[in-house]
Parts: structure tokens; C-alpha cells; sequence
């Protein structure tokens, strides 16, 4: 019979410390369910990122900023593989 009871105290011990992380889980999953909610059904598109190029009074480059030298092509200009 003493076994029964501490195993009852403990079953309710157990059950009253994990109540507190619940909630705080349940809130989490409110908060983000109201994050996703906020979340456009459409994402803008935006231009892609490429090169800037700094020309003189002329019209002649003399620099160009942006490690990468990214050029927009239409997608029948890429490899089959990387599509």
C-alpha cells in the first residue's frame, strides 16, 4: 500500500512540474501560429541582386562595386542541370 502512495505522489509531483512547460509550449505555438497568420500569401518579387557599375560624364565605366558579377538571364539561357 506505501508503494501505491508514493507512486500516486510522485505521478502528481511528475505531472506538476511538466504543466508549467506545456504552457509555456502551448504559448510558443500560439505566438508563432500568429506569425505565420501575419505572413503575405504572395512574396514580392524583387529585382535580383547585380553588379553597380559607376560611370564618368561620358558614359564610360570606372568602377564597379559588388564582389560578384551577377547579370539577370532569362531561364532558357541556363544549363538544364542548374534549372
Amino acid at each position: 500500500m506505501q508503494f501505491i502512495a508514493v507512486s500516486v505522489v510522485a505521478g502528481i509531483v511528475g505531472a506538476g512540474l511538466a504543466i508549467p512547460s506545456v504552457g509555456v509550449a502551448s504559448i510558443g505555438a500560439n505566438n508563432a501560429l500568429k506569425i505565420f497568420n501575419a505572413l503575405p500569401a504572395e512574396l514580392d518579387e524583387r529585382p535580383l541582386a547585380e553588379q553597380s557599375r559607376m560611370l564618368d560624364a561620358d558614359g564610360k565605366q570606372i568602377a564597379s562595386f559588388y564582389w560578384l558579377n551577377r547579370k539577370e538571364v532569362p531561364l532558357d539561357k541556363i544549363s538544364e542541370p542548374m534549372q
